[in-house]
């Protein structure tokens, strides 16, 4: 005989397979939740770490084009009777050689000034590159060379001997215009590095002188040239 089956039997058993479908439902929604929420994480972890890679990586093909910056690029000078004293860092963006022969070109715009109204403190680099003369010692670490390009504008190179990897240098320069015409408002130094070698300079050996090769990148006439002396006994 043939079981029969009541209504609420039955009743029953689709109330359990409709729950049973609900929670196995609920179970897959969840699961799948999860796995969107790791996969997204992953991906974010992914993504995090390229972009760590490309930031670094970029920042090393950067030095490898530019290895010499000068920040801040500009300063402003301040209108007479007021003397401007700014600083100004150049840095070595590269973190594995040192950069040697660094020029940096400082243009004096919208100024009517002379090398006499510029100084720039020389910044001590412990001699590397000096000559004897008596009981003066002169070094030629970092040398400072005024003057006009063919346009008469004031212009000054500093030349550096080297900068070690990831060092940076501060440097102050002075500016004293002698009078309120001199200086217009807007008024600036624009400062970029010019040249620089993945190999130390030597001087020029002319029989028992030494000089310094100064080659500059423009059409420029040297004014004035400044080198640190030391006095030795």
């Amino acid at each position: 005989m043939q079981p029969v089956l009541s209504s609420q039997y039955y009743c029953d058993n689709l109330a359990l397979y409709k729950m049973t479908k609900t929670k196995k439902k609920v179970a897959y929604t969840k699961q799948k939740k999860n796995n969107k929420f790791f996969i997204t994480l992953l991906l974010s972890i992914f993504g995090l770490i390229l972009a760590i890679i490309g930031i670094f990586g970029f920042s090393y093909l950067k030095s490898l084009v530019i290895p010499i910056i000068v920040e801040p690029s500009e300063v402003a000078i301040q209108q007479y009777p007021w003397s401007t004293k700014n600083i100004f860092n150049i840095s070595n963006l590269r973190q594995d050689k040192t950069q040697f022969d660094i020029w940096i070109m400082l243009k004096f715009e919208n100024c009517a000034l002379t090398p006499q109204n510029i100084s720039i403190d020389l910044p001590d680099l412990q001699n590397t590159l000096a000559e004897r003369m008596s009981q003066i010692e002169v070094s030629y670490d970092c040398v400072i060379i005024k003057g006009v390009d063919s346009q008469d504008n004031l212009i000054a190179f500093l030349i550096i001997h080297h900068l070690l990897p990831s060092q940076s240098l501060p440097i102050t320069i002075n500016v004293n215009p002698p009078d309120a015409a001199s200086v217009s408002n807007n008024a600036r130094i624009s400062i970029k590095p010019v040249r620089q070698s993945d190999t130390p300079i030597s001087l020029n050996n002319n029989g028992s002188e030494l000089s310094y090769p100064f080659t500059p990148p423009i059409n420029f006439k040297a004014k004035t040239i400044a080198l640190k002396l030391r006095k030795t006994q």
